[in-house]
């Protein structure tokens, strides 16, 4: 049940990720991506750059 829920989760913020992309400049998406780690904790940071394409050191940035 726990890989279900990650692969959604994953697939929730590519889609949430998509829909800001036109409308958000960069530190609104670093910004955005920071707060999607925060929200996993430890790994958060790691994930949201796998799953958005955002680099790591952007998403620091932003936390």
């Amino acid at each position: 049940m726990g890989q279900i829920w990650e692969m959604d989760a994953d697939a929730l913020i590519t889609a949430r990720h998509k829909a800001l992309e036109g409308f958000c400049d960069e530190c609104e998406r670093r910004l955005y991506a920071a707060a999607e780690a925060k929200v996993f904790g430890h790994g958060g940071v790691t994930r949201v750059s796998h799953t958005t394409g955002v680099a790591r050191g952007s998403i620091l940035v932003g936390i």
